[in-house]
């Protein structure tokens, strides 16, 4: 069964999967789409900074690694946290790659997973357990605000005072 979209009496196009805030979303709500384009970005540039890092200190390497590559993981993971093993093991693979790029470690005799130790490293499985967590949380607490018709009819500037997702103090 289908259904006739419109806006402004222009028939909206029927698509099987759209780019919606950085996250590939398909009509089947698989994610696997999505995980393959995040792995790419976040494989190239995990090379980017091996080359250019190569003398780099330790913490710098680390740095980089979390704000350049993490940050393109678990942007929005609570959402489309991969259930497959294929797509879990390819987001490891490349923390582990990380890992070694951090220690400056290629040989093939030594342990990833001491390095992911002695970085104190968790996995990235084990860190989007804690941001869907952290979200449920914020939703159960009222931490977020939810959005009702009233208001997505506000101005951006009243939506954005106050941060609805910001820790409420209590003075």
């Amino acid at each position: 069964m289908s259904h006739m979209y419109s806006i402004n009496g222009e028939v909206l196009q029927e698509v099987s999967e759209t780019k919606y805030l950085g996250v590939m979303v398909s009509d089947d709500l698989k994610w696997s789409k999505h995980i393959s384009l995040i792995t790419g970005k976040a494989n190239s540039t995990l090379a980017f900074l091996r080359c250019n890092l190569k003398s780099c200190p330790r913490a710098l390497k680390e740095t980089a690694y979390i704000s350049m590559v993490c940050s393109v993981l678990e942007y929005c993971a609570p959402v489309w946290d991969p259930y497959l093993e294929g797509d879990k093991n390819n987001m490891e693979k490349i923390q582990r790659r990380a890992a070694r790029m951090v220690c400056s470690d290629y040989r093939l005799t030594s342990s990833v997973t001491s390095m992911l130790k002695e970085l104190g490293w968790e996995s990235l499985e084990e860190r989007r357990r804690e941001l869907r967590l952290a979200l449920m949380y914020k939703v159960v607490f009222g931490f977020c605000r939810r959005i009702t018709r009233r208001h997505r009819h506000r101005s951006f500037d009243q939506i954005r005072q106050p941060n609805p997702c910001s820790p409420r103090v209590q003075i």
